[in-house]
């Protein structure tokens, strides 16, 4: 009994030690790959895109309302459970090196401006055909 004790133990720590340098590597994808500030980016589009539908006058009320509904430090925690979830030890390092790289350094640099130039593009494509909703 002692020994299983020890033993499950043992697992517990080197679960947890496991854990802790699996989310370290998370937090260092997410910081090559300037995730807080590009998902800040895309939810002022996103409130700024909001702000035509909404009845609130008040500019500091409506991005206090919206600072709610879109909170990033919530969406910077639930992606870092996705890649915990998606992605085993391995296949973070594999990723770190990848965004340390040229190629991901220039990833990172133009990543935003294409996803940006896509959702504009989207925006046309919904404007030229918006009167399809409209019948």
């Amino acid at each position: 009994m002692k020994n299983t004790i020890i033993l499950f133990i043992f697992g517990a720590l080197t679960f947890s030690a496991s854990a802790a340098s699996k989310l370290q590597k998370v937090e260092r994808i997410m910081q090559l790959m300037n995730t807080e500030h590009e998902l800040q980016e895309q939810m002022e589009k996103i409130v700024e895109n909001l702000k035509p539908y909404s009845k609130i006058q008040d500019e500091n009320r409506f991005k206090e309302i919206m600072d709610q509904i879109l909170n990033v430090d919530k969406l910077l925690a639930y992606q870092k459970k996705q890649y915990m979830a998606e992605f085993n030890e391995s296949e973070l390092d594999d990723i770190i090196v990848f965004y340390q790289s040229q190629g991901g350094k220039r990833l990172k640099r133009i990543n935003s401006q294409i996803f940006s130039d896509s959702m504009q593009y989207a925006h046309q494509m919904i404007q030229k055909k918006i009167h399809l909703l409209k019948n």
